[in-house]
């Protein structure tokens, strides 16, 4: 603005000095203005419009240098717009969606540059009309050269102000098509991101399926046997080879077979199982299960009388955290009854398509009876001695129902190709157990190795 300014000024100045000059050589041509009623002003005029012209190509020149400059900060515009759409996606799309992305990009800035071109063509027409508008005005006369002045001025001020209006017309129709073509590249982003969420999800679901359902081979390791919060006298660590087969139908069966460390029989115990899991939605699902254990009679673990557990199990996945809780019945020697309550929350370590990793914290109460393992534990200290008296007590009072035990578990999984692997501690606090029993607290290191078979 302050060199138009300036430029206005300049051109005053000269203007103002032309006519003088003008004036003063008529002033002393020898001639009597009165003598003459037309006085033929070609010659003033023609220097006038020369001097226009000149001034003319100067404004030009400034009004194409700065729709140029404010072309180019636009077009700049644009391609930080442009890297703030590629920024925003490129960690949640494919390489080969991010290059047609970049490539869409591309073809667009191309187009913009291509069009900004235009506005130096139709800046050349408007002086071009300009100037043969003034050679045609070369050619009148004028009684009086200050109308000459005043009709150049007026017809040289409309003229650039139409010349400002056109370019200004153009900058705003060219900084409209770059808002449009920036919202066209975040839509095109924005259905690539789209399509590469659906195929995400697909891979999820496919992924989920392949681990969650068919026959697996399993190798787990314990490094404590216990129950309830009850163990043996002596820490027994456990191999527990198995099969487990989960169908889409929901339906799953399962077998364990443990051995314990330090005893002399093929196997100690034989887990068999199976269980019905529905999802009323996404968040939402029952479960129903039921499993049948057989020990050795030399087997620690056989004092537990344990011959199966049937449950009933709701679970829902609240945003921040998914609660579980079942209802448990203990067959055997006796008949026990549990409540227990699951807290959970996942953490996804790594999320790629060949390799998965999570954390899932868990804490978990039981709240039930402890007959059957009190019956067993009371047998075997009386013996065949006839106890009547003290084993209807013992048996009246573990009926009573009562906080058995706190478990702290923190599993972490991994699953690439075909195998799973679950590294976890446990920390169990055991509460109102049985008499004669080591319920103290303790932690143990439970690692399951699994391989889908098909």
């Amino acid at each position: 603005m302050i060199n138009l300014n300036k430029l206005w000024l300049l051109q005053l100045i000269f203007i103002t000095l032309l006519i003088s000059s003008l004036l003063f050589c008529q002033n002393h041509s020898g001639k009597n203005r009165e003598e003459h009623k037309i006085v033929n002003l070609g010659p003033a005029v023609s220097l006038l419009c020369d001097s226009l012209l000149i001034a003319e190509n100067v404004f030009n020149s400034t009004l194409y240098s700065n729709m140029k400059n404010k072309v180019a900060a636009a077009v700049d515009k644009f391609s930080s717009s442009s890297d703030s759409v590629y920024n925003s996606v490129k960690d949640s799309i494919s390489l080969v969606r991010m290059d047609s992305l970049k490539s869409v990009g591309s073809k667009l800035k191309n187009n913009l540059i291509t069009n900004s071109e235009l506005f130096h063509p139709l800046l050349a027409e408007i002086s071009n009309n300009y100037a043969k508008k003034i050679n045609l005005i070369k050619k009148l006369t004028f009684d009086d050269l200050s109308d000459a002045s005043d009709t150049l001025g007026n017809i040289d001020e409309a003229f650039r102000d139409a010349m400002i209006n056109d370019a200004d017309e153009y900058y705003d129709n060219f900084k409209d098509s770059i808002d449009e073509t920036i919202d066209s590249l975040a839509n095109y982003a924005g259905t690539l991101l789209d399509f590469q969420n659906d195929e995400n999800d697909l891979l999820d679901s496919l992924r989920d399926d392949y681990y969650s359902y068919g026959l697996f081979g399993k190798l787990g390791y314990t490094s404590d046997m216990q129950y309830r919060g009850y163990k043996g006298a002596t820490a027994q660590s456990a191999l527990f080879p198995g099969l487990i087969y989960n169908h889409t139908s929901g339906f799953s069966a399962f077998i364990n077979v443990y051995n314990i460390q330090g005893t002399i029989v093929p196997w100690d115990e034989i887990e068999l199982g199976a269980s019905y899991n529905h999802n009323f939605t996404d968040r939402l699902s029952l479960g129903l299960s039921y499993a049948h254990y057989s020990f050795n009679d030399t087997s620690e673990i056989s004092k537990q009388g344990l011959n199966g557990i049937a449950g009933v199990n709701l679970s829902y996945e609240f945003p921040l955290l998914t609660a579980g809780t079942s209802f448990d019945v203990s067959f055997g020697d006796q008949t026990d009854y549990s409540l227990n309550i699951d807290i959970s929350k996942r953490f996804t370590l790594t999320d790629k398509n060949a390799f998965q990793c999570w954390l899932e914290p868990g804490f978990s109460g039981i709240y039930g009876t402890e007959s059957l393992l009190n019956e067993k534990i009371t047998n075997k200290k009386n013996g065949k001695k006839k106890g009547v008296t003290v084993i209807q007590t013992k048996t009246k009072i573990n009926s009573v129902f009562s906080v058995l035990d706190y478990q702290l578990s923190v599993p972490v999984t991994f699953q690439f190709g075909r195998l799973i692997l679950t590294p976890e501690y446990d920390y169990n606090i055991p509460l109102n157990q049985p008499p004669d029993t080591d319920s103290s607290n303790f932690g143990f290191f439970t690692i399951n190795l699994s391989v889908k078979i098909f």
